[in-house]
């Protein structure tokens, strides 16, 4: 709520002028907010009658006004409550309110004139951090490593800044380990490499900005394979490399078995 007073003309040490401004609903369907302006006429002693009284309330260009007829006070804080004036005011297309300016003003036949003026900051009446991200995609590289990517989301509060960690399974995705710490995504990307073969991994991604943070975003869970070797003429080769006589001729043996501590093995 903001508030702003000023002093009759003709009394400004005993009557003032005060309006008070503050947003009393949301309609986010229709991008809107309902904006109340309450006008009151506070005393601060003494005694006086008034007469043909009118007060006007404006809110961002929207008026109205009031005959109060005759009016009398007397003693110390008295107050007369004029009226209260609500008016609908858009948000931008982000949803966002910006700064809302009212006044009020008043004419009287026996306190003179008045007028108080301010303006209520800038907000917003409902939530502006990013929505959750519309994906989490993993892609298992040629070298092992896995990149992910974030969808896109919805920020009204400004361009948004994207993280993701992970977590690994050493039961074959039955359970899984605590999530790491957080990795800045560049362009909704962002490449993990070192990760442990023989496991499985799952990733999440979020967005924050400048109003806060949205929700996780899972991915699905991705094998790491295990990286088997084998010597060719006493030198360790990936087992995709190997090759084996069939009929005197040497041939790439992509579909041969390896025998690992754990058992045989696809060659990877």
């Amino acid at each position: 709520m903001a508030s702003a007073s000023g002093a009759f003309s003709s009394y400004p040490s005993l009557l003032a002028l005060r309006i008070e401004c503050y947003v009393i609903a949301t309609d986010a369907a229709n991008n809107r907010s309902l904006v109340r302006a309450d006008a009151y006429i506070d005393f601060s002693g003494g005694s006086a009658t008034s007469y043909n009284n009118t007060v006007s309330i404006n809110v961002n260009g929207n008026a109205n006004s009031w005959n109060i007829g005759t009016q009398s006070y007397s003693g110390a804080g008295a107050r007369l409550v004029v009226s209260g004036f609500d008016t609908w005011v858009g948000h931008d297309t982000n949803g966002y309110l910006g700064s809302i300016g009212f006044s009020a003003s008043a004419s009287t036949g026996g306190w003179g004139s008045a007028g108080a003026s301010s303006s209520l900051g800038g907000f917003t009446d409902y939530d502006r951090k990013p929505s959750n991200p519309g994906s989490c995609t993993g892609f298992l590289n040629s070298d092992k490593s896995v990149t992910v990517n974030a969808g896109s989301v919805s920020s009204p509060a400004g361009t948004p800044t994207f993280y993701v960690q992970y977590a690994s399974s050493t039961d074959g995705g039955a359970t899984y380990g605590a999530w790491t710490a957080q990795n800045t995504m560049s362009s909704q990307a962002f490449t993990y490499t070192g990760l442990t073969f023989g496991r499985n991994y799952k990733f999440r991604v979020w967005a924050t900005n400048s109003d806060g943070t949205s929700g996780y975003t899972e991915s699905a869970a991705i094998f790491i394979p295990v990286g088997v070797k084998a010597k060719v003429n006493n030198v360790f080769v990936n087992s995709t490399s190997l090759k084996a006589k069939e009929n005197g001729v040497m041939v790439e043996k992509r579909t041969l078995k390896v025998k690992t501590a754990s058992g045989w093995v696809n060659p990877v």
